[in-house]
């Protein structure tokens, strides 16, 4: 507790308005290039696998398949 107060008092922490009984904090950190990439990379990974599957619900609701079946198909559920 004492470092939270002489962070506070040397700048490196800024308070907000928080719920009552509660607090957060924060350090400023450098991050590196490769950390940036990384998340960028992750970050992107992440969208296309949802865009992906948005396509998939999209063409299965355009389809005439029963729900019920485009969802087993899609788990690799066997019917």
């Amino acid at each position: 507790m004492t470092n939270l107060f002489d962070w506070y008092t040397r700048g490196a922490l800024k308070l907000v308005n928080a719920p009552s009984k509660t607090i957060f904090y924060s350090i400023k950190q450098d991050i590196s290039e490769e950390t940036v990439d990384f998340i960028l990379s992750e970050l992107e990974a992440r969208r296309s696998f949802r865009e992906s599957n948005l396509e998939k619900l999209a063409a299965l609701i355009k389809s005439d398949k029963k729900p019920e079946y485009g969802i087993c198909e899609h788990l690799n559920i066997p019917i």
